[in-house]
């Protein structure tokens, strides 16, 4: 069975590298709320396709029952998805869009205590110690996206603003901040709401 969750964790995770996108359903204006968008249920039938819907719910539970280690590559690469990269936050956008945002905060807190125990297990381990260079607590990119969740919960009410709005309230200590400053700070978020 390990074997089996190995393999649909790379899938899971070669799908949403492959499909996640900013603006997945390319929602034009940013002042309506998600269930004032009249065909936004086509929207994500047409753009949110049911492999990548599934690839964003069930991608760490395959990491869990594939008992890899956090020395692993793939590992590695997960947390390259997660951590200090703007997918994480597309990931974020996909599964607010599908009604799954609770579900996300359950993942982001699992997530952060299994890279946090692994980390701990693996912290000798040379490789490891010199591609996490500067992430000296590795659970905490999870810990910034659960803030998104948790603490403004009604900016995921316009899934817009899951960018335009954290970018204006997260912390300057939470590193997110950096990623959305430095992503959507021009033409991206600029362009939502005023369409060509």
């Amino acid at each position: 069975i390990p074997l089996v969750h190995k393999l649909l964790f790379e899938g899971c995770i070669s799908i949403m590298q492959q499909e996640l996108r900013f603006n997945i359903c390319q929602l034009e204006d940013a002042s309506l709320f998600d269930k004032d968008v009249p065909d936004l249920q086509q929207r994500i039938e047409n753009y949110i396709s049911p492999e990548l819907q599934y690839s964003c719910r069930y991608w760490f539970m395959h990491l869990q029952g594939s008992e890899l280690s956090a020395a692993d590559s793939d590992v590695q690469r997960t947390f390259s998805l997660i951590a200090g990269h703007v997918k994480a936050l597309f990931w974020l956008e996909a599964m607010n869009l599908i009604g799954m945002a609770s579900q996300a905060l359950q993942i982001l807190q699992q997530c952060s205590d299994f890279f946090e125990v692994r980390f701990t297990l693996s912290v000798y381990d040379a490789r490891l110690l010199t591609h996490y260079q500067g992430y000296p607590d590795i659970s905490q990119p999870c810990n910034d996206l659960s803030t998104i969740i948790t603490e403004y919960a009604e900016t995921l009410d316009s899934t817009p603003h899951l960018y335009i709005s954290a970018l204006s309230w997260l912390p300057v200590n939470i590193g997110l901040r950096t990623i959305l400053r430095d992503n959507f700070m021009h033409d991206n978020l600029v362009n939502i709401g005023n369409p060509a």
